[in-house]
């Protein structure tokens, strides 16, 4: 064994370019892969921090089939899938709740969750310090108790010992804290306080939207429990149990990370990790084409072994250290670069995103890590080694030997490789056309989202506690006072108030128009709330009709703005103006603007147009206020704080950032998976020309005498690589058409939310294949020319 591990180092040693060429395409294979496969596993595979958290699912909102997020369930509904499930073995109630913590003169904004007890004893965690709420935190009279995590305990308490029983005001309310959670404990999203819920108090037929959390049973998986909370829906609507439940309204089932993901997300990940395993698959043909063909020159050495006694498998065993030194290395060079661009990657997401940074995200070498590193490798060795090996010890030795070395090599080679490239040019074909379709997808939107970025513009985000502002009066006197006195500020320029800004997600409602059947499919919009100045501040200029006006009151009409998009399916080939929309009132129709992206294409609802209200007729409690200035930022920044404090000392203004800023966090992951499919195309890209390449050089070895003659007789340069471009493009051809059939199945089957225009996307498959076209003239001309510059004579004389 040592002896074939020498002999195989020798050969290596005699071959440094090789050698080196070898051992860098396949760590480039691997190193892609095992990073994409390994926030892949991170993203969506990996165990929740907790025991059984496999078991854990979330249970939320489905309107027409979009998944939503939030919690948006009406409490009568999961009363009745608590009462007649058979997936559960546990269901837990919850409330999102926007909390302000006040301390001195500051205030802090945090994400609260108010829950029915069992939460802790469900995912199973003890608390640092203190206990985790119980039942008597519900009883008749109990004080407001509540838990705190960790991350609260380190900044807002600095690891106060006594922290338990002390009290904090939130919301202008004293409560008792009880317990601290572990470090790292933030279920289900980002929570740092943690309220008991009283689900005694709901009452059937009242308008209250919960979230739940549950626990399968043994054995059920999220496809049974689905199953069950549809039939329990279908139930509801078709015996109007409560007729607040519409129809078209449905309840999922999913585990929280995929969850987080979305529909979408979930479906650019699984594309993601599909490209890195045929990038893989790539490099190793490719690795295995060339160790093939090394192994090759030796046909004549084995054949005599193998005439002399040797034994076959003796034979592969030394063929096979070639493959293990190789994948041994790269393996190794990958892992190396897979851990520090995981750290890097970590750091990065975690710095832009804070707020959006999920506390399972923890990118880093695990277990996990390192049995997918071990996979991949032995999958490759196997590709690249085992397979090459045997097949380079086929074959009767007599028929070598008759044969000869040279035309043995060249035979085998040329027969082996030319399928291989084949293989190669349509798996190729499709990934480029799959990676370059999610590329122009994030530039476009991109580009739709930055068209209203401009510089000098600060995002705030403001919550009002329901407490005070639970009239929309009221809540629209708060927003108008408060837009006047930042507008008053010293070099402010424009302010406006809306319930979601371009790039963010809105709240979604049922669109009906007068006149519209009640049995025609349901039409449903991003719902926004803005006021007057907003669309002047993004230059937003309406296709036709008006925008809002000073003369657009509370008391007046109610108007409406709508987008193209849903302006088109409500009335295709008319004019929407003056139609009327249902919205709690019937609304006139005033303006048609262009189509704003409210989320990314990653999001289930942003392609659904939109309907834009006066926020003095409609508005919310959750509100993104925009600020337009000149000067100092941070300067500004305090003007602000000050004034909002000024205002109102309890609610507290949060994520205060230039709005260039928002726009890059919402887009940081679709643009990080973005510059993925980047890199998966272009090494890919990178492979089938080498590929090309190395058939071609081989192909002419074999024809240095017909070229020779054709020279001769007087064919010029030109043209003989205008004939081995064509007869090496129409053997390709046929892989060519393969891949783009392959890539519009895929993209109009699997990925048809991502699919874009008809244009565009013939334009995309006409593109890829006049750049595989490309490849193929450069791949040809290139060892071609090398034959050409020397003269007839030369080729003639060749064996």
């Amino acid at each position: 064994m040592l002896s074939d591990l020498r002999y195989a180092l020798r050969r290596f040693y005699r071959a440094p370019a090789f050698t080196l060429f070898v051992i860098a395409m396949m760590t480039a294979g691997l190193s892609i892969s095992i990073y994409i496969a390994s926030l892949v596993n991170t993203l969506v595979f990996k165990p929740l921090p907790f025991a059984q958290s496999e078991r854990v699912v979330v249970v939320d909102k489905a309107l027409n089939g979009m998944r939503l997020t939030g919690g948006e369930i009406l409490a009568s509904d999961l009363l009745e899938i608590d009462e007649k499930n058979q997936s559960f073995a546990t269901l837990l109630f919850y409330e999102y709740v926007g909390l302000t913590l006040n301390k001195g003169s500051t205030s802090k904004r945090l994400q609260g969750l108010k829950v029915d007890p069992g939460l802790f004893e469900l995912t199973q965690a003890l608390p640092v310090l203190g206990r985790t709420l119980q039942k008597c935190d519900i009883e008749h009279k109990a004080p407001p108790n509540v838990v705190i995590s960790y991350r609260l305990w380190k900044t807002h308490f600095s690891f106060d010992k006594y922290v338990i029983g002390k009290k904090i005001n939130v919301n202008n309310q004293f409560i008792t804290v009880v317990g601290v959670m572990p470090e790292g404990y933030r279920f289900p999203l980002n929570i740092d306080i943690w309220y008991a819920f009283d689900r005694s108090l709901i009452e059937r037929g009242k308008f209250t939207y919960l979230g739940a959390i549950a626990k399968l049973k043994a054995n059920v998986s999220t496809a049974m429990a689905n199953q069950d909370v549809s039939a329990i829906m279908s139930e509801i609507s078709r015996f109007h149990y409560h007729p607040e439940t519409q129809s078209d309204v449905g309840i999922y089932v999913e585990t929280l990370p995929k969850q987080a993901l979305g529909q979408q997300g979930i479906i650019a990940v699984y594309a993601l990790s599909v490209g890195a395993l045929l990038l893989l698959l790539l490099s190793a043909i490719n690795v295995g084409s060339l160790l093939f063909s090394k192994a090759l020159e030796r046909t004549n050495d084995i054949a005599i072994r193998r005439a002399v006694g040797a034994p076959r498998y003796r034979l592969i065993m030394l063929m096979l250290w070639e493959s293990i030194i190789v994948c041994f290395i790269s393996g190794a060079l990958a892992l190396l670069i897979v851990s520090w661009t995981l750290t890097y990657t970590h750091s990065i997401i975690s710095t832009f995103i804070d707020s959006q940074f999920l506390y399972w995200w923890i990118f880093s070498i695990d277990s996990t890590l390192l049995l997918i590193t071990l996979a991949f490798v032995l999958s490759t060795f196997f590709i690249a080694g085992v397979l090459p090996s045997f097949k380079a010890t086929s074959g009767h030795f007599s028929n070598i030997l008759h044969i000869g070395a040279r035309g043995a090599i060249n035979y085998r080679i040329g027969k082996l490789s030319s399928v291989l490239i084949k293989v190669e040019v349509a798996l190729s074909t499709m990934v480029l056309i799959v990676s370059f379709m999610f590329v122009f997808n994030t530039l476009q939107s991109n580009h739709a989202l930055h068209q209203f970025n401009k510089s000098k513009l600060l995002s705030i985000s403001l919550e009002l506690p329901l407490g005070p502002f639970q009239l929309p009066n009221v809540r629209a006197e708060a927003l108008r006072e408060l837009e006047q006195k930042i507008e008053a500020l010293e070099n402010v320029t424009n302010v406006a108030i809306g319930s979601s800004m371009p790039g963010q997600l809105a709240w979604v409602s049922e669109v009906n128009v007068v006149g519209r059947a009640k049995d025609s499919a349901p039409v449903y919009a991003n719902t926004v709330f803005v006021s007057q100045d907003l669309f002047s501040l993004l230059n937003i200029e309406p296709i036709i009709g008006r925008l809002f006006e000073p003369s657009d009151q509370s008391d007046t009409q109610g108007v409406v703005v709508i987008s193209d998009l849903l302006a088109q399916r409500l009335w295709p080939g008319e004019s929407p103006i003056g139609k009327r929309i249902e919205y709690h009132a019937w609304l006139k129709v005033i303006g048609v603007i262009k189509d704003i992206e409210h989320g990314n294409i990653l999001s289930a609802t942003a392609d659904e147009g939109g309907i834009y209200l006066l926020n003095n007729q409609f508005n919310t409690l959750s509100n993104q206020v925009m600020v337009a200035f000149s000067g100092d930022q941070e300067a500004m920044i305090k003007q602000i704080n000050s004034t909002l404090f000024e205002l109102d000392p309890d609610n507290a203004a949060f994520n205060i950032m230039p709005y260039e800023q928002v726009l890059g966090n919402n887009m940081l992951q679709l643009m990080l998976g973005s510059q993925l499919f980047v890199l998966i195309a272009l090494v890919a890209l990178i492979l089938v020309g080498l590929g090309i390449y190395g058939v071609t050089a081989n192909g002419i070895r074999q024809r240095l005498r017909e070229i020779g003659v054709r020279r001769a007789l007087g064919a010029t340069k030109r043209q003989l690589v205008i004939h081995f471009i064509g007869q090496v493009s129409r053997q390709l051809l046929l892989s060519l058409i393969s891949g783009v059939v392959l890539a519009y199945v895929i993209c109009y089957l699997f990925l048809a939310d991502f699919v874009m225009t008809t244009p565009l996307m013939l334009a995309l498959f006409l593109a890829v294949v006049v750049l595989f076209m490309g490849v193929i003239c450069i791949a040809v001309t290139v060892p071609l020319l090398k034959v050409l510059k020397h003269n007839p004579a030369y080729a003639l004389r060749a064996e």
